[in-house]
């Protein structure tokens, strides 16, 4: 609580916010911190003359879990920076943080840039698998903190009146953190829980890219020998814890 109390900008909040988070080194997942996301074409609607999103903390899968998958020709969006090594794929969660001074109304709005952004994603991965979620089932969850305060979004489809999609943004949580230990604790646990939730949610899928290749193709994907990995990350520093 008092690391973060004393921390004199954005960059060290960020820092020692990532001390809270959980990893899952066993379920293959990684994070990038500002990571411009370049994938998405322009003018989809969501958006329209808006700049590529570009988080200051995302987590999804290692893109190495997809190894010889031609995932990033039918489901380009699932891969987020596909020109790098140790890309992101099905990513989940996604965060921004400000300086303790900053008015939260511009993250609470760049949050729901970013959820809309994750939750396409994962609708073009179910869709090249012939499903999509359930309406109004949370696809992927963002948060918002400016060191004091911590906002926590769900973001899921749903449909409106006339039939068409709609992207939704619902606050689960709005905790003033360093009101008191116990409220810093309530945060804390918070952020766990919606990072245990959405994790589940992406790892669920993860299997069926593949095993549809293989049943669409009738082979197997070519393996990525351990030497040819190693060879491949010495080229370029990564990018992602």
């Amino acid at each position: 609580m008092e690391t973060i109390k004393t921390a004199p900008n954005e960059l060290t909040i960020n820092t020692r916010l990532l001390s809270l988070m959980k990893t899952y080194p066993e379920e293959d997942c990684g994070e990038a911190i500002s990571r411009q996301l370049t994938i998405f074409i322009e003018d989809m609607g969501f958006n329209n003359w808006i700049v590529a999103p570009a988080s200051d903390y995302i987590r999804g899968l290692h893109d190495s879990r997809f190894d010889g998958f031609l995932i990033r020709q039918p489901i380009l969006e699932a891969i987020l920076y596909p020109t790098k090594q140790n890309s992101l794929a099905l990513a989940h969660i996604a965060g921004e943080v400000k300086a303790t001074s900053h008015i939260p109304a511009g993250g609470i709005s760049q949050c729901a840039y970013y959820g809309t952004a994750l939750v396409y994603a994962r609708n073009q991965a179910l869709s090249y698998l012939g499903r999509s979620d359930p309406i109004n089932q949370t696809s992927a969850i963002t948060f918002f903190t400016n060191g004091e305060r911590l906002h926590i979004y769900a973001h899921y489809v749903t449909k409106s009146r006339r039939g068409t999609t709609q992207h939704i943004q619902h606050q689960l949580a709005s905790i003033y953190m360093l009101h008191s230990h116990q409220e810093f604790i309530l945060g804390y646990l918070a952020l766990r829980n919606a990072q245990d939730y959405v994790k589940e949610r992406a790892i669920e899928p993860k299997e069926e890219p593949i095993q549809h290749w293989i049943k669409e193709l009738g082979v197997e994907p070519p393996i990525v020998s351990d030497a040819e990995s190693s060879q491949g990350k010495g080229q370029e520093e990564p990018e992602c814890i």
